[in-house]
């Protein structure tokens, strides 16, 4: 069988993360290549991500790639992967996930307590950050990780957020960056996601050969949540699923884009009973924001 065509964008982290794929492949002998593929988000560095007309501006390119067969596997981070997937496409396999948190890096004599200007493009970091900090100032930050760090060191900003993820996998982490653990993650946020084209058996089966079942248990359910609250609103959502010992523990939060918090909640349950729980608190929440977002 010729190697398989990973697709992936190129930047210095995608390509980590497709050679992370190639490693786990060549574990069952199985070869591959990967070619580049340029996305709109790559092309559009000024747009703030939260301002697209729609989803998948990082993922499209390389799914129609995959469709019209010029790629045989699509690597993304999961966070940047619409729930609603091309038609013909399927995600099929995730990598363990590495760390889940984001991340505050700060100049030297940063206070909290003091009117600050943080630089994010996420709309999700923005909410969340706003309800505990509301004096703050947001300047969006667009580009791959080294550019994003770049910018941070070159302008009067106070705070840059980023994925501790990302900055681990290509060293740029700094050791004084501080981890925002109250802060609920992107669903999917910190797990390389693997995509293949529907009716190809023989591809999802190698797939499937490097799939991570603790990881896939706990992005199905943060994918779940978030499909359920994008069909209602299109509040920021965060998600984060972890199982231990057979119990899953699942937070999930939403919040209006001005940081008013619409609904968070963490609920911890036998592995079993979490795809009904979590429904369940989808339901709730989405009651909620019926009434509550603008």
């Amino acid at each position: 069988m010729q190697p398989l065509r990973i697709g992936t964008r190129g930047s210095t982290l995608a390509l980590w993360q497709a050679q992370q794929v190639h490693d786990a492949l060549l574990v069952h002998a199985c070869s591959s290549t990967v070619k580049v593929i340029h996305t709109q988000g790559d092309k559009d560095q000024r747009t703030p991500l939260d301002r697209f007309p729609e989803r998948g501006v990082f993922t499209k390119a390389i799914d129609q790639a995959l469709l019209d067969g010029k790629v045989d596997v699509a690597v993304h981070s999961l966070k940047d992967l619409p729930v609603l997937l091309p038609e013909g496409t399927q995600l099929v396999a995730v990598l363990p996930r590495d760390h889940w948190m984001d991340v505050l890096i700060t100049k030297p004599g940063f206070q909290f307590d003091r009117p600050n200007t943080i630089a994010t493009s996420s709309s999700r970091r923005k909410a969340q950050w706003k309800e505990r900090y509301p004096k703050t100032t947001f300047v969006d930050i667009r580009g791959n990780m080294e550019v994003r760090m770049k910018k941070f060191a070159s302008n009067a900003w106070d705070g840059l957020i980023l994925s501790k993820a990302g900055l681990d996998r290509i060293g740029l982490l700094p050791g004084d960056a501080r981890d925002l653990d109250w802060m609920i993650p992107a669903p999917g946020q910190g797990v390389i996601g693997i995509c293949c084209r529907e009716n190809d058996s023989k591809i999802k089966e190698m797939l499937g050969s490097i799939n991570d079942k603790p990881t896939w248990e706990c992005i199905h359910l943060e994918r779940l949540f978030m499909r359920a609250i994008e069909m209602a609103c299109q509040a920021p959502v965060g998600a984060i699923a972890q199982v231990s010992d057979g119990m899953t523990s699942f937070t999930g939060s939403v919040h209006e884009p001005d940081g008013v918090r619409i609904w968070q909640e963490t609920i911890n349950c036998p592995v079993a009973e979490a795809v009904p729980q979590v429904q369940a608190m989808s339901r709730k929440v989405i009651a909620l924001t019926q009434n509550q977002v603008k």
